[in-house]
């Protein structure tokens, strides 16, 4: 205290022979103030205040508990209202409608999800409109079509298919003549068209197939065309062509 400061000391009286705290302040017109209080008189008054102090943590945890719980369920319960929108979308992505919320973020999210299920919506039934405009043209065409995924399996014939084939199986080991099975794998092999011409069917049919892979995935289009008539027109001009040149030979000479 002499030198300025505040002079704290804790130690056991002489007198008293209890642990007792000492104060000291810094000297007014050269008098310099002490007090002392017994350690024990101190512990007491800390002590209800430590008590106030926990009564007060313990109100505002309950407090603090009771406001959480709330919150926590109206978001659970604002969070299994926008899966079940989301997962309206997953089953029927036309008639899922927003689904609002106080809170601007999940209020944002609703809406986010509504406009994702009307954009999926648009696209599922171009993709639709797409299919059948597909199917009609391919189902149109007096070519067979097949079309083989990466793993052997038949994922769409035409009817033609089945007119030319006789029958189209799930499998590519299944597909009849053998020929076209080996056009299908070696075009996929090679990364280009493989061509085959086989008889086929009764009465007996010349078919011309042409495997053609795709150039993203494993896939391979096998077309199968009808040459019965084509060969035979051709085989008929080749025979009269023949034939008239050997009759003309003798009165050109």
């Amino acid at each position: 205290a002499k030198t300025g400061e505040v002079g704290v000391s804790r130690r056991t009286s002489v007198s008293t022979g209890f642990s007792q705290i000492y104060l000291a302040l810094p000297p007014e017109e050269d008098v310099i103030t002490r007090v002392s209080l017994p350690t024990r008189v101190i512990e007491a008054e800390l002590w209800s205040v430590r008590l106030f102090l926990l009564f007060v943590a313990v109100l505002v945890g309950l407090l603090g508990a009771v406001l959480v719980g709330f919150a926590a369920r109206r978001l659970s319960a604002a969070i299994a209202g926008f899966t079940a929108q989301a997962l309206d979308v997953t089953e029927d992505s036309t008639s899922a409608r927003p689904r609002r919320s106080p809170l601007r973020e999940l209020d944002q999210l609703g809406l986010a999800i509504a406009g994702l299920a009307r954009r999926l919506g648009r696209r599922l039934k171009e993709e639709e409109r797409a299919t059948e405009t597909l199917e009609v043209v391919l189902g149109a065409l007096p070519q067979g079509t097949v079309l083989v995924d990466g793993n052997d399996q038949v994922i769409y014939a035409n009817p033609s298919a089945y007119v030319l084939l006789g029958a189209v199986p799930d499998q590519l080991q299944g597909l009849s003549p053998y020929q076209f099975q080996t056009a299908v794998r070696e075009a996929r092999e090679r990364r280009e068209p493989e061509v085959r011409l086989v008889d086929h069917g009764k009465p007996v049919r010349r078919l011309r197939a042409i495997a053609t892979p795709f150039s993203e995935d494993e896939r391979v289009l096998l077309v199968v065309v009808d040459v019965t008539e084509r060969e035979r027109a051709e085989a008929v001009r080749r025979d009269f062509v023949a034939n008239a040149s050997h009759e003309l030979k003798t009165p050109v000479s």
